[in-house]
């Protein structure tokens, strides 16, 4: 997790973006960092973020699942009601974690790409 000190210097340079993208790993961890970030923003930093699932990526590695019995379903499920809600969701479906230094530089392309046809 994020210190009190990075959560500051994070807050500081979003609150210069233009935008922001969070992109944590997809895992339990990634969506606690992920919603500790987001909570760390300012109102008006918010939005102008994403928290982005890196394992929508199709170009990430699967992992072995998570055994049925792992307290990891019932804690992503308790993180739906968080501001990273799609990635827990996408956690869940997926079923195993996805680090985000195997396909972060895809991810973050998709997701500019994605916002550029917004615009």
């Amino acid at each position: 997790m994020p210190s009190h000190d990075i959560l500051t210097h994070i807050t500081a340079l979003a609150d210069q973006a233009a935008d922001i993208a969070i992109a944590p790993d997809a895992d339990l961890g990634g969506t606690r960092i992920a919603t500790a970030i987001w909570n760390s923003l300012t109102q008006t930093a918010q939005k102008r973020s994403v928290i982005c699932d890196i394992g929508m990526t199709p170009t990430h590695t699967p992992q072995e699942p998570w055994p049925p019995d792992s307290p990891v379903w019932a804690d992503l499920r308790t993180m739906l009601s968080s501001p990273a809600a799609a990635l827990a969701s996408g956690c869940l479906t997926r079923g195993y974690p996805v680090e985000q230094e195997g396909c972060i530089v895809e991810a973050m392309i998709a997701h500019l790409h994605t916002e550029a046809k917004a615009q």
